[in-house]
């Protein structure tokens, strides 16, 4: 189990830094950026100034972050989400775990 955590832990660093280079890459492909692909075709000048002002977005580094942010929490798996991490630091504190010595054993898992 531990062995699978950390697998899944130390891929993170890869996987965000192809996300972060895909998403770097369409917004520099994409003609208008991604303020007016994600507000559409017809938006009015008014209506991206709006969008800008509404998330800080003055250059293309703070719309990159918002992506990844949004990326974070709507794709990424809650095992990996803090939230996730501070329930089970407060499952653990209570002593409601059950303890395994060989999961894939336990549980009928191939290896």
């Amino acid at each position: 189990m531990l062995r699978y955590i950390l697998l899944r832990v130390s891929s993170i660093p890869l996987v965000m830094f192809v996300v972060i280079t895909i998403i770097f890459s369409l917004t520099h492909i994409v003609p208008g950026g991604a303020i007016q692909v994600s507000l559409g075709p017809h938006a009015t000048v008014e209506r991206v100034d709006a969008f800008k002002a509404k998330y800080g977005l003055n250059d293309k580094s703070q719309a990159i972050n918002l992506m990844a942010q949004q990326f974070e929490a709507e794709v990424m798996e809650p095992e990996l989400r803090p939230e996730f991490i501070k329930k089970m630091k407060r499952i653990m504190k209570k002593g409601k775990v059950i303890k395994v010595k060989n999961f894939a054993k336990e549980f009928g898992l191939k290896k």
